[in-house]
Order: structure tokens, then C-alpha cells, then sequence
């Protein structure tokens, strides 16, 4: 410290190492933490610490961000410093040198007592102990001064589940748990008597799926677990549903608006599910939606105007998530004219079933009550709004008032607390075996219709499964699970907390410093109340400049007006970000808003991102679906039982252009039955080879019906590319299954979304269906559309990019085929998987000795690996000649990552030859003429130790590549868009490094930058690695070691390159990573440029 006085920077130095500490000192508690706050506390009540001191390591924690106590950062430069000396000496019992402890001194301050009023309305914290005579809890709120405070549970009565959920936590796992307290009385001594308790706030819990646990005869959050659990069926009265909301939307927007005009796109909903329909029950879903339609159109002219509710105030399907009762939900429709008048309508198109005093089915009532206190919640309480359920198939009455009962309000959310207790028991796979078990009719005998058909259906797939079954469902529901809850609440670490709950733990400043928000943009086109709602925004001169938004991302749009993040509760609009420029940014929304007051009272905009349950929803179905396969079919993926020898008597074709390898995989490939696994290194043409002649073969060959998958929508667009080149071969046709906004523009003809208008009828389309061989799409796509197996009878499976696709997204379907072929690489990246191994790692015995070792592997590792180790080699191959690397860049991966097995193609003269042979004459003298391999030595910067950009290293990118464009101009040689690839591994480097090509004039968007895992299945000329490791903490986050410790992310960072690797990074840092170590030691050694005078 060459001055007495502390800069933000470094105090925010001081707070990265604090933080590292604390995150160490609780690293080893299978424990998800998805705040700092949370860790602090867990951490005073596992060492006991003194309750001043836990005071002070959470004054520090919120002085750095805000100062409430003291004046200047060097007064918390000074606590966190004394903090962190402490931490050294009390925790990890370190004796600190005399000649240190001179200047550790704690500040001087005075603290702000908690003033208690006699009513708040909630308080978050954490419950971390309960009085031995059961009689109150120690309640630690979020924002007070560090001290418990007494929480009498006299006036929960409603909430004695979740009080006897949190008495078993403290004494079991002694964790503290989150919790928001509300309606609270203060008494005289401080001690809260809140009214309502809701369990881990920051988990969001749908509104529907609360309501659906409450039945006429009690609610049962076991309903929850069974809906999670069983897909249901598509069925007449559930497409009748869509349909009627779709009339409501339409009606609301244009209340002239015919039946028979509508009935044109009512096809179009559901195209799939009508196929499944009879005849029949199609006439009956016609017919009874005219009904609703004359219904609706009676409601909204007759009843809505003597109930003050005009269409045109109305908002059709907004979004609220509102972590003050950990809840979020899409309302049907909501009436809101200003600040006083407001309604929430809730249509169904049943009848109520077993009506209550209001004349309403429960779980309908329940979801009005759910909805009123969010709107509560998101308004601050000022708004107070009626509530209806518009039930659309009466004759008359059809919109009833639902009353707000607060003790029902409180019992919902009872059930809701129970839901998350429920989600909680499934992080571990013997407690969510426990549940399994108890999902029968035994417990559950008093339900009828659907719910007790779902009851006794899952109670004979599972009871009739054997252990090794059990097992493996057990296991499996349990990561997905872990998945799930970090995915919603994130967690607190050095990688970045990404969860859900980031759009209201973190405020404005700190999503700038992850670059996980955009702000302050304006609209300058709208077009949302449209059938297809676009918005583009720009930036305005108060936007931040950079974050790491990618096209296709899903986001929130939400008012920059709003203060605080909105922590109790707010509206947002989810949408799909569908194009972004250097300016502007194109989204579409999930819904349309025919109202646009929401647009005309905010000017001002911001863009972050979301989250979707639905691929959750999908593997959990999936898991049940593989439970009720076939027995042989579930043996085979389990790797009980080896696949059938191969097929001796089948005729390949002598297809040209073939290697002697290559040929020999593809003959095992098609004479395999069952299942085949292709080991395809980079390179060696897995897709654009094998995977072309095996269609092509089954194509020509065969009769058989073809499903292609693969991970990403750019692999998927690669295998469309295949199909191209096959169309002019023999005529094959194809069907795309996705979404246009990720779909390549030369392939969208194809996607079933763009054939429909085509198809007026049922039997037009399960023509077209009938008539098609081949369906591609990726992983997540297919799953969505599940109906398609009802429809069509699909023979074979080849799935792309096997090895990144995560087991439960797989095994459901891959039973129905007669065979799979799974084409992917395990030395290359893996599933995306946000648990340790901590989570992940399967200790149970019975499963390890088929081969599972930990859930986060891919089926096609795991498969192959086993199949391997049985010497079933008839069942799996690899490629071993690739044509992409030049020799002198294959050498180092075939020796770390190939096990020596690669070889260059033969006849291929440039993987061979010298660097400078392709710049011809004069090409000598120039380090980047002469050497394939270079690392360039970037100084470390302290103040970013923690940080996911380096300036440096952005500003030497800018510098290599003009370097590298005028050695291309110097002798006659272009560069290509997809000459130079720029790969880096934080979001926050991609948005530095464009930022660093605008002020050097270049075109940030001519070259990709991205993150490696955008850049596997392509390649480059030259490719160059930013590593941006400002420390050794940061080093673990971009490495991803396989289990013989091997880095999969560096082996896709080199792979890509073609001709020239160039890695920029710090020697001393990287070279702590042995594999980091042996690279540089192949590369020729540069020191950094020297960066500019001024650059920023």
C-alpha cells in the first residue's frame, strides 16, 4: 500500500479475497448457497463463532456495496482487512506474523439499531436455531445488525408443517433456512409474531401447480410430485383448453371477431394433438368451442360492463415473479386501469367440479387467491384487486366472484412451503426414494377420476421395477433435481451465481459487473400486439455498454423504472432475444399485449435474462416413460445385457471417397442391431461422412423411418445440410422440428411450423407424416414434441452430438426405436452440468457395477466406456483420420487427448506442410509466418484477480489479428469471415474484446467470438484463446477435467484450429495446471504487446 488510502478497486480486492475465504471455509458442505449472506451465517453456527464477530463479517459484506455505517472505503478497507486476519487466526487457528497484526485494526463505528415498529409487513432472513422448549426461534434477518432476533410461531397455526420441516433441518444438518416472515407483529422485547412463513422465497414455485394439490376433499402436495412425475395425456378437453384461452385472447383484442374466422388458425394450436383426436372428438372440440365463442362474446358485452371492466384496459397474459411469497405465474387476464382499479379474471373452460360456498371448483379458487396476494406483492400493496373465475362453458352465471379469505390465502401457501420441502427431499436419492415409495393408493385412496388413474399407474411402473431400476430412477430424479434448484436459486461461489433469483438478489451494478443485464433501452418498434410480437429496442446514451446476450437467449423485459429489482415482486415479459446488433436488439414476446399501457407509462427498459422449466419437466417425464419400457429395451440402456451381435447377411454399398477407416466404421455401423456408438475425434468426419452414408443407406436400402437429433441447433443445421446434399442423390424429403428464430434461413421451409399453412385437414397432415422418412431437430425440440411418436413409427434414432447430451434427455425415448445410433466424442466438451461431483457422483454399489460412476456423464461416455470394458466391440467404433489439424497441432492433442490413435488423412499435402509454404516467398523473418504454436505472456493484474476480463488481453487480440491481416494482404491472401476464430471462456471477455475491435475501428461482428462451447463441430484457420485467468481461483473455472483429469475445454480450443494456435494468457498462472504447462512448453514463447498510453 503505497498510499494510506484505500481506492474502490482495492477495496474491492480486499472483499474478493474475504470472499474466497468464506467460500472456502464452507466449500465442503453438500449444501446449495445461493447468497454470501447464507454462507456467513452457516458459517457462524458451524464454528461457533461470536455473535459480534458474525455481526462484523456481515457489516463488511453490505459496507462495500453501501455505506450505512461508515464514511469512506478506507474505514472498510480497514474492517475487512482486520476481517480477514481473523478469519486466518479464529478459523483456520493461523498464527498471524507480529509484524502483520500492527495493521490489523478494527475501525472505530457505532451501530444503527433496528428500530421496531409494531407491524412490518416481511422480513427476509434465515431461521438458524429453535429454543429447546420448542416455545420460539432465532430468527437473523437479512438486512439487521447481525443479532437474532426471537420468532414466536403463536400465531402460524396454518404453518405447522413447515415449522416441523425447519425444527428437522436445525437438528438433523444444523443448516440454517431461508425464510421470509410476513405480516409481523413486534412486540415490546422485539420478538416477531409473523402471520405467514414462506420456506426458501428465492425458489419459485408455479402458481397452477400449488393449485392443483388442493382437491374438494383437502389439498396434498403429493400432487405436485405426481404431476412433476407422470406425463399426462393429451386429450379432447386439454387442446378444448388452448383453444378457448386462444378465443378469449383474440376476443379481448377484437371483440367483433367470428367464430369462423378463428376456427381458420384453431388447427394450427395444436396440429400434433388434433391428429391424435378421433373423429368423433374432433366434432366434439369444434363444437364446443363455438359454444365458448358465443359464450365469451355474451360475457365480455353483457357481464363485464356492469362490473367496471372494459377489454381495452385489459392485459392478456402478464407474468409476475414475486419472490416475496415464492410464487410465479401467468394470470389468464387482469383488468388494470390505474392505481385503484383493478381485476384478475381466471378463465376455465370446465365446469367447476364440487363447487364451494362461492360456487367455484377449490383448486380454481385456491389459484385466484395465489394470484391476488402476487399482485399485491408487485404493486406494494397498493393495488387490491377483485377476483373472478370466468368459467366459459356455462349457459349463464359464468363469471363468479371469488372472495379473499386471508386463512385460505395462508393455507395455499402452506402447501406451496410443503412443495418446496418436497424439492428439497429430492436433492438426495434415498429421501426422493422414500417418496417414491409412498406414492400409492394406499396413502391415497380417497381420490378419484385422472388423478387416482396417475396414482395407480405410477404405483405399477415403479413397484414393478427391480432394484437395479429403482436405482437408477432414484439417482437420476435426484441430479436433475440439484440442476433444477440451482438453476431458480443459483449459487453463491467464484463461478457465477447465474440462477434465476439473480433478477432480484442482485441490483443494477452488480448485473453490469457480471454483464448479465442490459439497461435503460428505448423501443423504436412495436409491434407486440401483432401474431407475431416483435419489440426493438436501442440503447440510449444511459445504456451500459456491454453484456453477454447471445441470439436465442431466453430473457425478461422488464421497466428500468422499477427501484431495487423489485425484490417483493413484479410483472415481466418473457421473451426470446432474436436478433442483437451493436445497438439494437430484437426480442419476441411469449404473449401479445393488446394493451399498451404497460409500453406508455415506462420509456425506459431493461433487457436480463430467464428461465424455463419445461426441460426440467421434460427429463423427469422422460425417466417415467424409460421405467415403462420394454424389459429388454431398459436392460440394454442400463448395459445389463449386450446388444445383438451384428448382422452378417446385410450388403453395404462400396460408397466413394471413403477411407479404408472410414468404411470399416460404417460397415459395423449399419450391421449393428440394437444400438452403435461412433467415436468421432475432430475432424474425421463423423457428420459430414458417416452420418451422410448411413442415411443414405437406410435411405436407398431400407424402408425404415429415420429420427435425427442432435444437441444444438448449429449441429442440427449441419445435418440439414447433409439432407441437402442427399435431396439431389434421391429425392429425400425431410421435416424440421423447432422453431424459425434458431432455425438457418436456408432450411426453415422444412420446419413443421411452416408446413402447416399447407394442411387444412387432419388427414393432409397425417399424410404428410405418414409419407416422411427422415425427422430432424434437436434434443430439446423433439422432447417437446412427444406426440409424434403416436403419430409416426420411427425405426431408427441417430443422435449428433451424443456426448453432450445429458442421460435422462435421452433414455425415455431411445427404448421405441429399433435401433440407435449415438455419433459423438467424450474427450470433447461435455453435457452442460452446473453440480460438483459432490452431487453428481453415484456411490451406490448395484449401479456402479454396470458402469455408472456419476449422473453428470452422457449416455454415449458411459455406453461406451462399458461396452469397451465387455469387449462388445461389434457395438462401438472409432474415426481415426482426420483431415482439419495440421499435423504439428494434432501431435499435442493425439498425445494428451487420442491416446496416440489419431492420423492425419492421406493425400492431404497442407497438414503437412510448413506454415511459411502458405504465404509463399519472403515469408521468413515474422514469428507469425514461421510457427504454428505460439503463447503470448500477459503480466497479471491484481486488481482483476477475480475478474472474467483483462483489457491487456483483449487489446493484444485487436493487435494479432491487424497483425494477421496485413501479413494475409502482404501476399495475396484474404481474410475470411471464417478465417480467424477468437475464443474466450467468460461472456464478459466476448463483450471486452468487441469493445476493444470498435475502438481499434474493426468490425467485432466480421470474426466469431465466443465461448469454446459455441465453436465445437466447426473450425478455423487460426484460432486465438483469450484465457483471461487473472488468478489461480479463476484457473478451475475454465478447465472441465474428464476423470483422467483431462482439460475437454482445451482439447475443443485446439481442435478447432486448422492451421495456427495462438494463446494469450498469464505463464506463472496457467502453468499451476500440468496440461496448461506441457502447451506452453510446445509453443513458441512470446511476451505480451505493450498496451496503448490511455487505453481504457
Amino acid at each position: 500500500r503505497k498510499k494510506n488510502i484505500a481506492d474502490t478497486r482495492t477495496l474491492q480486492y480486499c472483499f474478493d479475497v474475504f470472499q474466497s475465504m468464506i467460500i472456502d471455509l464452507t466449500s465442503l458442505e453438500k449444501l446449495l448457497f445461493n447468497t454470501l449472506f447464507a454462507r456467513i451465517a452457516f458459517l457462524g453456527i458451524q464454528h461457533k463463532l461470536p455473535g459480534e464477530f458474525v455481526f462484523e463479517l456481515h457489516l463488511f459484506r453490505k459496507e462495500v456495496s453501501d455505506k450505512q455505517i461508515f464514511n469512506d472505503n478506507q474505514q472498510v478497507f480497514d474492517l475487512g482487512l482486520y476481517l480477514i486476519g481473523r478469519l486466518l487466526s479464529d478459523v483456520y487457528l493461523l498464527p498471524i506474523p507480529s509484524k502483520l497484526r500492527t495493521h490489523l485494526k478494527k475501525p472505530a463505528y457505532t451501530k444503527n439499531e433496528l428500530k421496531f415498529e409494531s407491524f412490518y409487513p416481511y422480513v427476509k432472513g434465515l431461521i438458524v436455531s429453535y429454543a429447546e422448549t420448542g416455545k420460539y426461534f432465532d430468527f437473523l434477518p437479512d438486512e439487521g445488525d447481525g443479532i437474532p432476533v426471537r420468532l414466536f410461531a403463536d400465531k402460524l397455526d396454518l404453518f405447522q408443517n413447515t415449522l416441523n420441516y425447519i425444527k428437522d433441518i436445525l437438528k438433523r444438518e444444523n443448516w440454517p433456512v431461508p425464510v421470509v416472515i410476513r405480516d409481523i407483529g413486534v412486540a415490546t422485547d422485539g420478538s416477531y409474531y409473523p402471520k405467514a412463513i414462506v420456506l426458501e422465497p428465492d425458489y419459485l414455485v408455479d402458481v397452477t401447480s400449488v393449485a392443483e394439490c388442493f382437491l374438494p376433499n383437502g389439498a396434498n402436495a403429493d400432487y405436485y410430485l405426481l404431476a412433476k412425475l407422470v406425463p399426462s395425456e393429451s386429450s379432447k378437453h386439454l387442446i378444448l383448453g388452448h383453444i378457448v384461452n386462444y378465443i378469449l385472447d383474440e376476443l379481448i383484442h377484437n371483440p367483433g371477431v367470428t367464430f369462423e374466422t378463428l376456427l381458420k388458425s384453431v388447427f394450427h394450436i395444436a396440429p400434433l394433438e388434433f391428429c391424435l383426436l378421433k373423429d368423433e372428438e374432433v366434432l366434439f372440440t369444434i363444437n364446443n368451442a363455438k359454444l365458448h365463442h358465443a359464450n365469451l362474446v355474451r360475457v365480455l358485452s353483457k357481464d363485464f360492463p356492469p362490473l367496471a371492466l372494459k377489454p381495452s384496459d385489459c392485459i392478456v397474459e402478464p407474468s409476475y415473479y414475486v419472490p416475496g411469497y415464492g410464487l410465479q405465474g401467468r394470470l389468464d387476464v387482469f383488468y388494470h386501469k390505474n392505481n385503484k382499479e383493478a381485476s384478475i379474471i381466471e378463465l376455465k373452460s370446465g365446469s367447476p367440479f364440487r363447487e364451494n360456498l362461492y360456487g367455484l371448483s377449490p383448486s380454481h379458487y385456491t389459484q385466484t387467491l395465489l394470484y391476488d396476494l402476487m399482485i399485491s406483492a408487485s404493486y406494494d400493496r397498493k393495488i387490491k384487486p377483485l377476483n373472478y373465475i370466468l368459467y366459459s362453458k356455462l349457459p349463464e352465471k359464468n363469471i363468479r366472484f371469488a372472495p379473499t379469505i386471508q386463512a385460505a390465502q395462508m393455507e395455499a401457501v402452506s402447501i406451496r412451503n410443503d412443495i418446496v420441502r418436497i424439492e428439497n427431499a429430492l436433492l438426495d436419492g434415498n429421501a426422493a426414494a422414500e417418496l417414491f415409495e409412498g406414492m400409492c393408493l394406499a396413502r391415497h385412496g380417497n381420490v378419484n377420476g385422472f388423478l387416482r388413474e396417475s396414482i395407480g399407474l405410477f404405483e405399477k411402473v415403479y413397484h414393478d421395477s427391480d432394484e437395479t431400476e429403482k436405482l437408477y430412477f432414484n439417482h437420476f430424479c435426484s441430479f436433475i433435481s440439484v440442476e433444477h434448484h440451482i438453476a431458480k436459486t443459483g449459487i453463491n461461489g467464484l463461478k457465477e451465481n447465474n440462477g434465476m433469483a439473480n433478477l432480484w438478489l442482485n441490483d443494477i451494478e452488480k448485473k453490469k459487473e457480471s454483464f448479465a443485464i442490459f439497461t435503460n433501452l428505448e423501443i423504436i418498434r412495436n409491434e407486440s400486439s401483432s401474431d407475431q410480437p416483435i419489440i426493438t429496442l436501442q440503447k440510449t446514451n444511459l445504456s451500459n455498454d456491454m453484456a453477454g446476450f447471445r441470439q436465442g437467449d431466453i430473457v425478461v423485459l422488464t421497466p428500468a423504472s422499477e427501484p431495487g429489482g423489485a425484490r417483493q415482486g413484479r410483472q415481466v415479459l418473457r421473451s426470446t432475444l432474436i436478433e442483437i446488433n451493436k445497438n439494437t436488439f430484437t426480442i419476441r414476446l411469449r404473449s401479445k399485449q393488446y394493451n399498451q399501457q404497460l409500453f406508455t407509462s415506462n420509456e425506459l427498459w431493461n433487457i436480463e435474462p430467464d428461465f424455463l422449466d419445461s426441460g426440467f419437466r421434460k427429463m423427469y417425464h422422460a425417466l417415467f416413460d424409460f421405467l415403462k419400457a420394454e424389459k429388454r429395451k431398459k436392460d440394454l440402456v442400463l448395459g445389463r445385457v449386450p446388444p445383438l451381435p451384428s448382422v452378417a447377411d446385410i450388403e453395404i454399398p462400396d460408397y466413394e471417397g471413403l477411407t479404408q477407416n472410414q468404411k470399416v466404421v460404417l460397415n459395423n455401423m449399419l450391421v449393428a442391431q440394437d444400438y452403435f456408438l461412433l467415436w468421432g475425434p475432430p475432424g474425421t468426419g463423423k457428420t459430414s461422412i458417416l452420418l451422410k452414408h448411413a442415411i443414405r443407406f437406410y435411405l436407398e436400402k431400407t424402408d425404415k423411418k429415420l429420427l435425427l437429433m442432435a444437441y444444438t441447433n448449429r449441429a442440427v443445421d449441419e445435418i440439414c445440410e447433409v439432407l441437402e446434399s442427399l435431396n439431389a442423390l434421391n429425392g429425400a424429403d425431410y421435416i424440421r422440428i423447432g422453431s424459425r428464430f434458431s432455425t438457418g434461413e436456408k432450411y426453415r421451409h422444412h420446419l413443421l411450423e411452416n408446413l402447416l399453412p399447407q394442411f387444412s385437414t387432419r388427414s393432409t397432415l397425417k399424410n404428410k407424416l405418414a409419407e416422411t422418412r427422415i425427422f430432424v431437430g434437436t434434443n430439446s425440440s423433439v422432447m417437446g414434441k412427444t406426440e409424434l411418436f403416436s403419430l409416426v413409427r420411427l425405426d431408427i434414432a441417430i443422435i449428433d452430438e451424443a456426448a453432450q447430451i445429458l442421460e435422462p434427455m435421452l433414455t425415455g425415448i431411445l427404448p421405441g426405436f429399433e435401433k440407435f445410433i449415438l455419433i459423438g466424442d467424450h474427450k470433447q466438451l461435455p453435457a452442460v452440468v452446473v453440480q460438483d461431483q459432490t452431487f453428481s457422483k453415484i456411490q451406490d454399489q448395484k449401479l456402479q457395477a454396470t458402469g455408472f460412476f456419476d449422473a453428470s456423464v452422457s449416455l454415449f461416455e458411459r455406453l461406451y466406456l462399458w461396452c469397451k470394458k465387455q469387449q462388445w466391440d461389434w457395438a462401438f467404433g472409432q474415426l481415426n483420420e482426420q483431415g482439419r489439424m495440421h499435423e504439428e497441432i494434432m501431435r499435442f492433442v493425439n498425445i494428451y487427448f487420442y491416446e496416440q490413435n489419431l492420423k492425419c488423412l492421406p493425400g492431404h499435402s497442407e497438414l503437412t506442410s510448413r506454415i511459411s509454404d502458405f504465404f509463399g516467398e519472403n515469408a521468413e523473418g515474422e514469428i507469425l509466418k514461421e510457427q504454428r504454436m505460439l503463447f503470448y505472456h500477459v503480466q497479471s493484474d491484481l486488481t482483476l484477480a477475480l475478474a472474467k476480463h483483462n483489457p491487456e488481453e483483449s487489446f493484444l487480440v485487436t493487435q494479432l489479428v491487424r497483425q494477421l491481416k496485413n501479413i494475409y494482404e502482404e501476399h495475396g491472401k484474404v481474410i475470411k469471415q471464417d478465417t480467424i476464430g477468437i475464443i474466450t471462456p467468460f461472456r464478459a471477455q466476448i463483450a471486452q474484446i468487441r469493445n476493444a475491435f470498435r475502438e481499434a475501428s474493426m468490425d467485432p461482428d466480421y470474426f466469431t467470438i465466443d465461448t469454446v462451447e459455441r465453436f465445437q463441430g466447426g473450425g478455423r484457420d487460426i484460432i486465438i484463446f483469450s484465457s483471461v485467468v487473472n488468478s489461480v481461483q479463476r484457473l478451475s473455472q475454465i478447465i472441465d477435467t474428464d476423470k483422467d483429469g483431462l482439460d475437454r475445454k482445451l482439447n475443443v480450443a485446439l481442435t478447432r484450429t486448422k492451421k495456427q494456435f495462438i494463446l494469450i494468457g498469464n505463464k506463472n498462472i496457467l502453468s499451476k495446471n500440468t496440461l496448461y504447462r506441457h502447451l506452453i512448453e510446445n509453443c513458441c514463447y512470446q511476451e505480451g504487446l505493450k498496451p496503448k498510453q490511455g487505453l481504457k
